[in-house]
């Protein structure tokens, strides 16, 4: 078997089980080996020494149980992460579960240790209580403190070997780059919590050190220290050690929430937060280039919105997608052209302001309808629109469509001019034409100016056809190409009818639905 390739749990289980075993192996040589002989008499030491032989039986069994059910424990755990490291399943919540475990390894270890140490000190508490082998107050708290201080530096050197684990083996190969952010918030210890474990641990080792010294030269009889006394300079040591390292972590994890509550504004659209600077250290220079950044996205979603607006959203899309080196092609596409009657006469009676707000109402609508039907609005053309169905939404129904929306329209502009008739403002009346056919499609214009349109002969027939609206008096007027793709129950023959430029007459049909 190949152990880092085809089964990598294998080295991941070896580091993890052996920094736990060596941490924990480690801390208790440094308890029964140095700090109990400073802190307690020779004459304590023998008598605990001879307790626990006395008692082998429950002394072996206290210590069998606070490693077996951590290693239990442990292995349970780890279940998930083993069939993830070892391909032995596809479901996506065990996976889901495995990594979401793996994230919170190092807080996890913690608990873990926590409740083989608590095992083991129960015992031997209860031990001691059981023999009597606990003469005074003092000795008692003495024998807590110890465990108490040597505990919280074992259980901050653990986290900072499997949160090392985790950064070197886990993270980097079964985590994607944005991965971390979708997963469970409590799948990971705050930053501020996590230097708090480091710096809690750094300061715990002068208090162990002053604690050390003092009981020694006490029970040398030096000179006269009680142990209140002790106690109160270690508390002293400890708020100090702890406001200390407060002040610190909040000069890095409080930018640090403000940059993550950034980005996440930023991930949700909104490019208007900013970071407060508070430094000209590396995250004084971090948080003001995401500003720089944000202000950037700002400027460009104003530009992205207002090309949108010039175009169609959709073409607006396509260009930033590909650029603005989009050659032509000919696609079959249907083209609908539309124009209001009588505009001249209605510019000359309405004022400037009036006449564009009642245009660009009809023109809201008209393109609503378009959209709606996956048309594709190419331009206005003083009050006409011209628009194309096929292309780049590609559609096999866009001449059915574009019928559709011919009638949409007529039903929409009924509404419509009943909102105008309140306001005392002209109606409108239009004429469709539509008709389907080959055209070319691509960037048309010069290098300081382009524009996506449509361009072709389909385009010209599609405006003459709207023009003989007039003659026969229809709303709405499509060619037999277009036809052939509309019911029979929806379309009625007018006739052939002479194109202007084209030889051959072209069949024009009307719908009989409106």
């Amino acid at each position: 078997m190949k152990k880092d390739e085809s089964n990598p749990f294998l080295k991941f289980s070896i580091l993890y089980f052996g920094f736990t075993f060596f941490s924990n192996l480690l801390v208790q040589l440094l308890l029964w080996f140095f700090i109990n002989k400073v802190l307690f008499t020779q004459e304590e030491i023998i008598l605990f020494e001879k307790s626990f032989s006395e008692y082998n039986f429950l002394t072996q069994f206290g210590s069998i149980l606070s490693f077996f059910v951590p290693t239990l424990l442990t292995i349970v755990y780890l279940s998930p992460i083993y069939k993830l490291m070892t391909h032995k399943t596809d479901d996506e919540k065990i996976i889901a579960t495995a990594k979401t475990r793996m994230l919170r390894l190092p807080i996890v270890s913690i608990q873990i240790s926590l409740v083989g140490w608590s095992i083991g000190l129960g015992f031997a508490l209860l031990l001691f209580f059981y023999l009597q082998s606990i003469n005074d107050f003092e000795t008692f708290l003495r024998i807590y403190i110890v465990n108490l201080l040597v505990l919280l530096m074992l259980l901050g050197f653990i986290y900072f070997l499997t949160d090392l684990l985790n950064r070197q083996i886990l993270i980097p190969k079964y985590f994607n780059e944005t991965e971390i952010e979708n997963l469970p918030q409590d799948s990971s210890i705050r930053l501020y919590y996590r230097f708090l474990i480091y710096f809690s641990s750094i300061c715990i080792i002068p208090m162990i050190l002053f604690t050390n010294i003092i009981f020694n030269l006490k029970m040398n009889r030096s000179f006269d220290f009680n142990l209140s006394s002790v106690i109160m300079i270690d508390v002293c040591i400890l708020f100090l050690g702890f406001y200390l390292t407060k002040y610190i972590l909040s000069t890095i994890s409080s930018p640090i929430e403000s940059i993550y509550s950034t980005i996440q504004s930023i991930k949700d659209g909104d490019y208007t937060k900013t970071i407060p600077i508070t430094s000209n250290d590396e995250i004084g220079f971090l948080s003001s280039g995401i500003n720089s950044m944000s202000k950037s996205l700002l400027e460009k979603e104003f530009i992205k919105d207002t090309f949108g607006k010039l175009v169609d959203p959709r073409i607006r899309d396509i260009v930033l997608a590909n650029g603005l080196g989009l050659k032509g092609e000919e696609r079959e596409v249907t083209i609908l052209f539309v124009d209001i009657r009588g505009f001249t006469g209605i510019s000359e009676i309405l004022p400037p302001t009036e006449l564009l707000e009642w245009l660009n109402n009809y023109f809201q609508e008209m393109s609503d309808c378009i959209r709606e039907k996956n048309g594709i609005v190419n331009k206005f053309i003083g009050d006409a629109i011209l628009a194309f169905f096929g292309f780049p939404i590609i559609d096999p129904n866009h001449a059915y469509n574009a019928v559709e929306t011919a009638r949409m329209m007529r039903t929409r502009l009924i509404k419509l001019n009943q909102d105008l008739k309140l306001k005392n403002l002209p109606e409108i009346k239009i004429g469709i034409g539509i008709h389907t056919g080959k055209a070319t499609l691509g960037n048309v214009g010069s290098k300081e100016r382009l524009e996506y349109t449509v361009i072709g002969d389909t385009v010209n027939i599609a405006s003459r056809i709207e023009s003989l609206c007039k003659q026969f008096q229809e709303p709405i007027l499509f060619s037999e190409t277009t036809a052939s793709k509309v019911p029979e129950s929806e379309k009625i023959f007018l006739g052939d009818e002479e194109i202007r430029g084209r030889e051959k007459k072209i069949g024009i049909y009307k719908t009989n639905i409106i």
